[in-house]
């Protein structure tokens, strides 16, 4: 039972991640706000960068900020589940300050697996299930599953990747090179 559900429940996170990050924010506000397919326009992707070229500033932030949510939301839901939602009389893992501790051997699962939802996002954003497979770069998705898993480590990656956006004007370029 405990290997199943080391498996399963690894698994299920990464499915819910993939589900929300397949939700295209950019598809969703040009259809809604400007009756367009962003997927048609400009660089072809569904994401901020694109949606800023066509919409302007004000549209890149709204769908970055919307991205980082839809990357926030499923990690910290998954999280809460699997925390606080008593299994056999207590949560499946441990709270972070007992991962370290021998209190961990006590828990079924004794791994934060609920971070596997934010990788499970940037895969959805990128190839999404609700558009064809076709979506952004994951930048954003990127930029809130480091937010999550530490804030510090989140601002350093959103600096980081602004100073490379601003001296290269490559988006892609800068997430590359941030993310190393």
């Amino acid at each position: 039972m405990n290997i199943f559900l080391n498996i399963l429940v690894p698994f299920l996170c990464l499915i819910i991640g993939y589900l929300f990050g397949s939700i295209q924010i950019a598809v969703i506000v040009g259809k809604v706000k400007f009756h367009v397919d962003i997927r048609e326009l400009g660089s072809g992707n569904a994401g901020a960068t694109n949606a800023g070229r066509l919409w302007g500033t004000k549209w890149r932030i709204i769908v970055t900020v919307l991205d980082v949510t839809k990357t926030i939301l499923p990690i910290i839901m998954c999280w809460a589940i699997l925390s606080f939602v008593p299994f056999g009389g207590k949560p499946l893992i441990p709270m972070a300050n007992q991962i370290y501790t021998d209190e961990a051997k006590e828990f079924i699962i004794q791994w934060p697996c609920y971070y596997l939802a934010g990788i499970g996002v940037v895969i959805g954003h990128c190839w999404p299930l609700f558009a064809e497979f076709k979506g952004g770069k994951g930048a954003a998705s990127f930029l809130g599953a480091a937010a999550v898993t530490s804030w510090m480590f989140g601002l350093l990656a959103l600096a980081g990747y602004e100073i490379w956006r601003k001296c290269t004007k490559i988006v892609s370029l800068s997430m590359l090179i941030n993310s190393l």
